[in-house]
This record gives structure tokens, sequence and C-alpha cells, in this order.
């Protein structure tokens, strides 16, 4: 789980743009241009960047026990998460 973790902490410098409120997201670089995009719904998630493709296995949900989550993905259940979201009738989770 320490991969997990390192990824929760590295996620917190990710910048995500919310597209809407059926749960897509844009990840942004530092020129604020779209990098990465994907989308989190209620039980299914999915980003454009090659760690998601990379680490989203059978093997992997087979061993342990839900689908991968790459950083991107991790930030944007956070931003989902906030007030602000919440505030907008998010229905993602």
């Amino acid at each position: 789980m320490k991969a997990e973790e390192n990824r929760r902490i590295k996620s917190s410098n990710v910048k995500i743009r919310i597209e809407n409120m059926e749960g897509n997201f844009s990840v942004l670089d530092n020129l604020e241009q779209v990098k990465y995009t994907g989308y989190i719904h209620k039980d299914d998630h999915f980003c454009s960047c090659p760690s998601f493709e990379n680490g989203n296995t059978e093997d992997y949900t087979a061993t342990h026990g839900f689908q991968f989550e790459c950083k991107h993905v991790m930030r944007a259940k956070v931003k989902f998460d906030t007030p602000q979201a919440k505030s907008k009738k998010v229905s993602v989770f």
C-alpha cells in the first residue's frame, strides 16, 4: 500500500478542473492547458494518463479488490467532494 499512499500525497499538487457535474474532469499543466481528461462515476472511474492505463489491470483489481486510482483520479475525488461541488448537487458519489 506504500505506492498508493505515495500517489495520494502527490495528488495534492495536481490541478483539476471540474468540467461538469456528471463527474468529468480535466487535469491541467502549469500553463493551465489540458493534459489529461477523465471521469468519476459511482462505481467506475477513468483517466487518460499513462499511469492509469498501465496500472488499471485485471490483476490489480483481482489482487486489491478495487480499481486502480492514479493521482489524478484521487485528486478529482477530493475536488468533487468539496462544499462548492456539493452545493451544485454533484451526483457522482
